[in-house]
């Protein structure tokens, strides 16, 4: 009886020894296989491969415009060129004696261009002017008055070369004082806002 005891504790035994080889071998294979926790990351990788996301892609190139100024005596203004489609404001430039009327698409300057319209072809554009006009006041010795609108530039010889041949022929002197003290050349050239008094002859 006895034995038969000793032979089945040894056979438990040898089973269970055996048995927790198997586990811990296990569990040392495990182990070996994970990495740390310490060392897990996580990578994020984006693709714009057509295989990957099954999308297709296009590419939009955009069509350049420019527009040319011909400035017709005013000061220069450099070419621009912009996306198709795109509206501008109107640009500016400076001439003396003159004020900007506008833009336009043809030399005879009988086509005007409209900068509220998207611009979608490349454009050469020509100022149009007009001269400024100025005041004078003309005052003449026997209280007779005379007020003209004259062109920006024009000469006091050109003022008394436009009256009517009456009032010529009376003209003795043009000065810039009522006292008749400063005289004025023939020559001065009209660029702004004047009163001349005309003795009489």
């Amino acid at each position: 009886m006895k034995t038969r005891i000793i032979r089945l504790l040894f056979f438990m035994l040898l089973v269970l020894t055996l048995s927790g080889c198997d586990l811990f071998g296990a569990i040392s294979s495990i182990s070996t296989d994970l990495p740390p926790l310490t060392e897990t990351t996580t990578t994020t990788t984006t693709t714009t491969s057509n295989s990957d996301t099954g999308l297709s892609s296009s590419t939009t190139i955009v069509q350049g415009v420019t527009l040319t100024f011909i400035e017709n005596g005013g000061i220069e203004i450099n070419d621009i060129t912009f996306p198709y489609g795109t509206v501008i404001a109107q640009p500016q430039t400076t001439r003396v004696g003159y004020q900007l009327v506008g833009w336009y698409t043809d030399a005879n300057l009988t086509l005007p261009f409209n900068f509220s319209n998207p611009i979608t072809a490349s454009t050469t554009l020509y100022a149009k002017w007009s001269v400024i006009q100025v005041p004078v006041n003309l005052i003449f010795s026997d209280g007779t008055t005379l007020a003209l609108q004259v062109n920006y530039g024009t000469t006091v010889a050109d003022i008394i070369a436009s009256l009517d041949t009456e009032i010529m022929s009376y003209v003795g002197g043009i000065f810039s004082d009522l006292e008749f003290t400063q005289s004025i050349s023939y020559s001065t050239v009209i660029t702004d806002s004047l009163t001349f008094y005309i003795h009489h002859k």
